[in-house]
């Protein structure tokens, strides 16, 4: 589909919670986030990307986990909120949104 010619939507597994590191990782990869206003080097796309993806950066944390001594594995999930499925449904994307996520975490609990 021409809508999603040039982009990918990514599930990315940060290793710590430094501030903009998969922002930061992207860019320097050559691939910025979309509405990245801080990191893309093109003013003219990220204003048309804003206006696609509702005005805001298109990134998401679906699920944040936490390991405790004596209290076990600790994990947060979050639905993709409404502006960034409205987004994924106007480009065209055809997987499940509600999805999107789930298959890798739970891969990675039967990890840990």
């Amino acid at each position: 589909d021409a809508k999603l010619e040039h982009y990918s939507l990514l599930l990315c597994h940060p290793l710590t919670g430094r501030q903009h590191q998969i922002r930061v990782h992207m860019k320097t990869l050559g691939h910025a986030l979309v509405g990245d206003t801080r990191y893309c080097s093109t003013s003219r796309r990220v204003q048309r990307q804003l206006g696609w993806c509702g005005g805001r950066l298109f990134l998401h944390n679906c699920q944040t986990a936490i390991e405790r001594d004596g209290v076990g594995r600790l994990a947060a999930r979050s639905r993709l909120p409404p502006e960034l499925q409205l987004a994924l449904r106007t480009a065209g994307a055809d997987a499940p949104l509600e999805e999107v996520g789930r298959s890798s975490s739970q891969s990675a609990s039967q990890r840990g």
